[in-house]
């Protein structure tokens, strides 16, 4: 029974040091630096999300556009200060509520729902 109780507690005090930890590093680890906005679509339905890479860095980004289930994932690289659009033509006609995550390496990963 003693056993069992060190065990629990051993399992109970690592969780929560790994929780500890990954707190720690999203608080830490800078978002990734870029704009998301929206804008009406100028050919085709919906929208258009552009990101914007707001760093003086080259970013390989991967966009996940997602609603209602579906989902569909981009890979991007933006050079320091350009910005990549998509919409429509590229597979996706934004609508409000749709949400984009924003992800790249050495980055916390930022969350938008889109209007």
């Amino acid at each position: 029974m003693k056993t069992i109780l060190i065990a629990i507690i051993v399992i109970v005090c690592l969780s929560f040091g790994a929780i500890v930890l990954t707190d720690h590093h999203k608080i830490t680890t800078p978002a990734v630096p870029v704009l998301v906005e929206t804008r009406k679509a100028l050919i085709g339905n919906g929208k258009v999300v552009r990101i914007d890479n707001n760093s003086g860095k080259i970013l390989a980004l991967q966009v996940k556009l997602s609603r209602n289930g579906s989902a569909k994932t981009y890979d991007i690289v933006l050079n320091p200060q350009a910005f990549k659009e998509i919409g429509h033509l590229e597979g996706w006609a934004v609508v409000p509520g749709d949400h984009a995550e924003v992800s790249c390496q050495s980055y916390r990963t930022v969350d938008y729902t889109l209007q």
